[in-house]
């Protein structure tokens, strides 16, 4: 064999390294190749839209917007199914997608989503809520109370939690609450999740504000830290790992599948006046946990 051909094989051999099967933890076949972060889909699961979040997009919501960092910080597969599981969904006005968030840091800060609010349900007093689940990597999940009618006023929340979450995790983002997710593994995040139809992400409080109350930083030791968003100054902060989602009880098992066997157990999502409860337990396991005042 010439010296093209080995090079060639070596090329393919590298391909199939690059790409790593996500089957059995989305619920559905799924590959992520590792040398780009971007997923690949079998014939049979359409992806209604794909968008990526660029560096100078999130320059507003960074603890140093000058920082450098990688291009490319994370890329949003929406309204992802295959026909029957978008039957299902659709009959409880439920959209699954996927998000996949690059490793590393800008600066000091490692790598997140820009963050958002949820809007109001209409003819409600109550904003629509999310899930997720981790396929694989870790995160956190970074939620605070929203601003007044999620309109972009700076000021400081009265609730700051934050979830650590791995494989098989759900976190569960109760009415009145905008996120942000972060990156802390030292490989690509692949997270889902599920929420209702009618949502569309709010991002101008958080970027109003520079960002969530708390950065997420590297400490140097292959860990992070939290820094306080000095728009908001010092803030208390509770830590927790992910547990079970009251009401939900997936455990393990992938929501994409979950819903396949029992869609109406989501309808929380596209009907969350109606769930009142569900949502308290939840704030109460967090409320369990003291917070840590997070200052300079």
């Amino acid at each position: 064999m010439d010296g093209s051909g080995s090079s060639s094989l070596a090329l393919e051999d590298e391909k199939t390294v690059s790409r790593v099967s996500l089957d059995t933890a989305a619920g559905f076949p799924l590959t992520l190749d590792e040398h780009t972060g971007h997923l690949e889909f079998p014939q049979g699961v359409s992806v209604g839209s794909v968008s990526a979040r660029r560096l100078e997009e999130m320059r507003p919501v960074l603890a140093d917007p000058a920082a450098d960092g990688p291009e490319e910080w994370y890329v949003m597969y929406r309204d992802v199914g295959s026909a029957d599981v978008r039957r299902r969904a659709g009959a409880w006005r439920l959209r699954y997608d996927l998000t996949v968030v690059r490793p590393g840091v800008a600066g000091r800060e490692r790598i997140k989503t820009a963050g958002h609010d949820h809007p109001l349900k209409a003819g409600t007093g109550v904003t629509y809520p999310e899930i997720y689940q981790v396929i694989c990597g870790r995160a956190l999940y970074l939620l605070q109370e929203s601003s007044p009618a999620a309109s972009g006023e700076a000021g400081r929340p009265r609730e700051v939690v934050l979830v650590e979450a791995g494989p098989g995790d759900v976190v569960v983002i109760p009415p009145g609450y905008g996120h942000v997710t972060v990156n802390a593994g030292d490989g690509w995040l692949v997270m889902c999740n599920w929420v209702s139809d009618g949502f569309e992400s709010l991002y101008g409080p958080m970027r109003a504000a520079r960002g969530a109350a708390v950065y997420v930083l590297d400490d140097g030791l292959g860990g992070w830290m939290l820094s306080p968003n000095p728009r908001y100054g010092a803030v208390a902060v509770r830590c927790l790992r992910a547990g079970a989602l009251p009401g939900l009880d997936s455990g393990a098992v992938p929501v994409y599948r979950a819903l396949m066997d029992s869609p109406e157990r989501f309808a929380f999502l596209s009907y969350p006046e109606r769930a009142g409860e569900m949502f308290a337990r939840v704030q109460a396991a967090w409320r369990a946990v003291a917070p840590v005042v997070v200052t300079a």
